[in-house]
């Protein structure tokens, strides 16, 4: 009877004690080393002076993202943009820190005009730093023709809408 007993006891230390300590370990080590990214997922509207003045065949590759909803889906630090309508209308990116950077597929401008520089076509890069503080949240950065070094940066800044 003792050693049936004995036997339970091991089992139990090694199959119930054991992994409640080493998962209680892992929670206190999770709690104080890993930090959840940014909240940036919902509605925003772009307010921004998205036409270079430089270039107007760069300004029409931005056209449809000036004054314009922008809803971003978020699992973790990946982002998911999308926008109603237009040359773009998704995207990918990341939230790292308060930095959100995402990329809009490529497009092709040689049909807009655009310089022969870009004719090749590039994805339009985001760039924006999020400020956690403002309520409703907001983002500020620049707009850019990856790839297209005579269409300039345009700025960006969006709300995050409270009613959607």
């Amino acid at each position: 009877m003792g050693a049936i007993r004995k036997s339970f006891v091991l089992s139990y230390l090694f199959l119930v004690v054991l992994p409640v300590f080493a998962l209680l370990g892992i929670l206190k080590y999770g709690r104080h080393h890993l930090t959840a990214p940014l909240a940036v997922g919902g509605t925003w509207k772009l307010q921004s002076n998205l036409i270079p003045s430089d270039s107007a065949a760069c300004g029409s590759a931005f056209g449809s993202l000036q004054d314009t909803s922008l809803v971003i889906s978020q699992s973790g630090k990946n982002l998911i943009l999308t926008l109603p309508t237009g040359l773009r209308e998704e995207a990918t990116g990341l939230i790292q820190g308060g930095t959100l950077t995402a990329s809009f597929f490529p497009i092709d401008l040689g049909s807009s005009g655009a310089s022969a520089s870009c004719d090749s076509g590039g994805a339009i890069a985001l760039t924006a730093t999020v400020d956690e503080n403002a309520t409703p949240r907001s983002f500020s950065g620049t707009l850019s023709i990856l790839g297209c070094d005579s269409c300039a940066a345009a700025t960006v800044r969006a709300v995050r809408r409270t009613d959607a």
